[in-house]
């Protein structure tokens, strides 16, 4: 009798837990997964997809050598193959797409956190333990021990059919079970788990439930949660408790003004228009901050000040000028902007409010100078802004009863940017960081000041949360909701002037001032570009530019064609490493087009080996020195794809919502399917679903969430949706999700379009936090 199928099934599955474990191990457990219940339900789900995966390769190796069963034989050479393939193909697999950030699919995906474990570690402990496995199971033989002696020797044609038959039984009937609980395992962290099962029963009966939503930048689990179970956040930690928490995914590139845009609206930035944290306006060649009236959909405050609701928002971004609603609206309350505030017989007392902090300081002193104010004044720059967000937040409590408040804080997300390195500081120490800005050095005097400034900036943030809550009344249900997280970033922002490069390489023209002349010029740059980020050209053509004069079709290809040789000829002297890792002209079916309507030409990735203060750059026939090209910044903290939420309410359950595998194996996967297409997709996506390795929440789903809390249908050209696993059985019952076609009907009020330029104190702002050069 021969168990080779179950003989494969479970070493390769045994080999995948092995995987699994290691990569757990250099992840580490989620931060606010705790309790025993929810600890042992997220090992299982974790491990089952590794365990199922390999179990699914020992199956497929054994019916491969079934197949081949006549020709080879069944002695120990067939064994040893049957055992072996599996694991050398998952091992294969996980190496080259999901082991460690340097794959070439994972390299575009944010890197994995660092675990007590360096990533050469990892290889060599998931070889020695899985090809261990190999050795135990073939030299103990596991088919004894499961009932049943492993035969050898060759098995002929004439008896072998009915015992081959029997064995391929045996190891489907092995995968089979071992897929239903694996799956059955996956399944049970759907849902919330470790709340405290009261529901809806802790709601007190009230008509017409105000809704906060409190929008803190950049917040993670990371930082939060040792500050929630030190008591340190206590409003923070009472909305947890009452409610349903967990991760929320970014959806694109993590730049807050699209991000906030994207909540507010649950459509992504292609439909919206706002791709970042600074635009180039069709007919304009000049990248300036995104305004409202930039935004092609309506947000969440436009649908509902037209359902008859009333709305009263503070310094949401991507709110100036503000439009008219259906109550009230105040816009950059860092700045001082005009009519920033709507209605207008408002804004002088919310000036008024926030005029104390801002006349002690000189013109020079109000907003953040980098390389020319020192920590502590940017540091009282932060927290005079929460400061005088949370009063004029509080103040709007009072001005009248409104249904929904919406608030964002940005100074959660500005301090990790610019003060992560004394935190830290031992991962900041050394080579390029010692030559940025010598007043932010890493002197014991800086680390003392600030190494727990951070957590008094989300401490201060957790106050404006209690008293927004105490002075709304009325039992409000509450959406606390981050866009992204954050962590240390390992060298400086670099930036690239493109400008300037351009210029040099002859594709770029300017007038004796200075200036740009895009009159003249055959390509201009749509993003600011770092040496880590992707940026992009586009073409000055005729027809679609307001000053274009490149005629499409085999012109416009001809130059294309030059410029793409003249920058990858741009290299490093002294290492001959390319300036940029990718220059790549855009296809019709690449996403040019679907962020900037076809403007997109060019793409550019900067290499980061090529960078060194001492380096030369060779451009064209001529060599500059790096910082005649480059401008590097000490920002420390960097966006990550994870942002924290929590939702109570009469609607929601309570506990956790343990998150999917946030491994790189689990990202690489979602990337694939998402470029997948068809059934493909559907097909990697109910797998992924299978083993809850999609994730479930995102910032698109913010606004459907919302208008199911207001009892409003979801637009179904809205790229988010309801979450429903947080929403209570009973309420979802008698309460189902409703749609309507859209709302884009819905007509924005606003003023003619201002000038677009930046103020100075804006500019600076973007500067300091590493947005623009």
């Amino acid at each position: 009798m021969n168990w080779g199928f179950m003989r494969s099934v479970f070493v390769a599955s045994l080999c995948g837990l092995a995987v699994g474990v290691f990569e757990l191990c250099n992840q580490g457990m989620p931060p606010f997964v705790q309790g025993f219940l929810p600890v042992l339900l997220y090992l299982f789900q974790f491990l089952s997809f590794y365990a199922a995966a390999g179990a699914g390769l020992g199956f497929a190796s054994g019916l491969l050598m079934w197949l081949l069963f006549g020709l080879v034989g069944s002695g120990r050479l067939v064994r040893l193959l049957r055992d072996t393939l599996p694991v050398l193909v998952l091992l294969a697999a996980y190496f080259r797409f999901g082991g460690g950030h340097h794959s070439k699919i994972s390299v575009w995906l944010d890197p994995p956190l660092a675990g007590f474990l360096p990533e050469t570690g990892v290889y060599a402990l998931v070889l020695i333990f899985a090809f261990a496995v190999v050795l135990i199971g073939y030299f103990a033989g596991i088919g004894p021990v499961m009932g049943g002696p492993v035969t050898s020797g060759p098995v002929t044609p004439g008896t072998a059919g009915g015992g081959r038959m029997r064995d391929l039984a045996r190891g489907f009937s092995t995968l089979v079970v071992l897929a239903a609980l694996f799956l059955g395992l996956s399944a049970a962290v759907r849902t919330p788990v470790g709340g405290s099962d009261t529901g809806a029963s802790e709601w007190a009966a009230a008509e017409n439930r105000p809704v906060l939503v409190f929008g803190i930048d950049g917040v993670h689990w990371d930082m939060v949660m040792p500050l929630i179970e030190s008591g340190a956040m206590p409003n923070f930690k009472k909305v947890m408790e009452r409610g349903v928490y967990g991760n929320i995914r970014t959806v694109g590139a993590a730049l807050s003004s699209a991000l906030w845009t994207d909540m507010a609206t649950g459509k992504d930035r292609s439909k919206h228009s706002i791709i970042g944290n600074v635009i180039v306006p069709d007919g304009s060649y000049i990248a300036v901050p995104p305004r409202s009236y930039h935004r092609k959909v309506p947000a969440i405050w436009n649908i509902l000040s037209d359902a008859d609701r009333k709305v009263a928002v503070a310094n949401w971004r991507v709110t100036y000028p503000p439009e008219e609603v259906n109550g009230v609206i105040a816009s950059m309350l860092a700045f001082e902007e005009p009519g920033k505030v709507y209605p207008e017989s408002l804004e002088a007392e919310i000036l008024k409010i926030g005029k104390p902090l801002r006349t002690l300081k000189t013109p020079d002193e109000r907003r953040m100078r980098s390389g020319s104010k020192t920590p502590p004044e940017v540091a009282r720059d932060f927290e005079d802004d929460l400061i005088v967000e949370g009063n004029v937040f509080n103040y709007l409590t009072e001005v009248d009863r409104f249904d929904l408040y919406a608030y964002y804080s940005h100074a959660t997300d500005a301090v990790q940017h610019i003060f992560w390195k004394f935190r830290e500081p031992e991962k900041f120490r050394g080579g390029v960081w010692d030559e940025t800005e010598p007043e932010w050095d890493l002197t014991e005097e800086n680390i003392r000041a600030f190494h727990s400034f951070i957590d008094d900036i989300h401490i201060m943030a957790d106050s404006v949360l209690g008293e927004v809550i105490d002075n709304i009344g009325g039992d409000p249900s509450i959406v606390i909701v981050s866009d992204h997280g954050q962590q240390p970033v390992n060298q400086p922002l670099v930036f690239v002037d493109l400008h300037v490069l351009l210029g040099i390489l002859g594709l770029m023209s300017f007038d004796q001032d200075g200036n740009a002349d895009f009159a003249a010029s055959q390509v201009f740059p749509l993003f600011p570009m770092t040496m880590k980020n992707t940026s992009g050209l586009g073409l000055n053509l005729k027809g679609k530019e307001s000053m274009g004069w490149i005629e499409p079709g085999p012109e416009s290809d001809r130059i294309i064609e030059e410029a793409i040789r003249k920058l990858k000829s741009v290299r490093v002297v002294e290492t001959g490493e390319p300036f940029f890792n990718v220059v790549r002209q855009l296809r019709e079916n690449d996403f040019r087009g679907h962020y900037l309507k076809g403007r997109l030409e060019i793409m550019l990735k900067g290499n980061p080996q090529a960078y060194g203060a001492d380096l030369h750059v060779e451009v064209g026939d001529s060599v500059f020195t790096m910082d005649q090209i480059t401008e590097m910044r000490g920002i420390s903290g960097k966006h990550t794809n994870m942002g924290v939420f929590v939702v109570s309410g009469p609607e929601f359950t309570t506990g956790a919502l343990l998150p999917s595998s946030n491994s790189m194996t689990a990202r690489v996967l979602r990337a694939m399917a998402r470029g997948a297409g068809g059934r493909v997709k559907q097909f990697m996506n109910r797998g992924l679903l299978s083993f809850n390795l999609l994730e479930e929440v995102t910032i698109l789903d913010l606004t459907p969430t919302l208008l199911y809390m207001f009892d409003l249908p979801v637009g179904r050209d809205m790229d988010g949706h309801v979450p429903v696993r947080l929403i209570e059985c009973d309420v979802l019952r008698e309460r189902g999700v409703d749609y309507v076609d859209s709302y884009d009907h819905l007509q924005i009020e606003l003023d003619e379009p201002r000038d677009d330029t930046m103020s100075e104190e804006e500019m600076e702002q973007l500067r300091a936090l590493g947005y623009i050069k």
